[in-house]
């Protein structure tokens, strides 16, 4: 038997995909502040050594020890050069981080786009497979002059649970 849905949006006939689409929407709205706050606060970052031959000597006796064992020990603190390498290499991948959640943006916008089309008409259908033509032809109606139309059909109970959790089936 055919069981005339209606008319529907893409999104409600595949409300799985309508799902995706809302979850992209969610992480680029998560990632794209956060990956932008960084490049604000590495854009204002400049390595420096900062301190005044005064200031130094100031904090030079109580830090003394602490420089002696990590030479000891070989740590050597970064370079002015080695910090903005760092800082330009840490750029360089939030910015492509960023590109990437901009065309993840982009995807999902055209996604969501596509999922807003009306004018589907759903017909879902359980019967014998030899029904299926007269039922479909009868459920169109004499009026319909031309249609076009996707037909999934399956035998497999697995595979029916599967398609009513990617398209709606009631």
């Amino acid at each position: 038997m055919i069981t005339d849905l209606g008319s529907l949006t893409l999104g409600a006939v595949v409300p799985a995909a309508a799902g995706a689409a809302a979850a992209i929407d969610v992480a680029c709205d998560i990632a794209a502040p956060n990956v932008s706050a960084q490049l604000s606060a590495l854009a204002s970052f400049s390595p420096t050594a900062a301190l005044s031959l005064a200031a130094q000597l100031e904090i030079a006796q109580s830090i003394v020890s602490n420089l002696q064992a990590s030479i000891a020990l070989g740590i050597e603190p970064p370079s002015l050069a080695e910090q903005a390498a760092a800082a330009a290499a840490i750029i360089s991948q939030l910015e492509g981080m960023f590109a990437t959640v901009q065309a993840q943006a982009a995807i999902g916008a055209a996604l969501e786009a596509q999922l807003a089309v009306g004018g589907v008409r759903l017909l879902a259908f359980a019967g014998a497979q030899s029904a299926l033509g007269g039922e479909l032809a009868a459920a169109l109606g004499p009026a319909t002059t031309a249609a076009h139309a996707l037909v999934l059909v399956t035998t497999s109970s697995s595979a029916w649970a599967a398609m009513q959790g990617v398209f709606t089936t009631s």
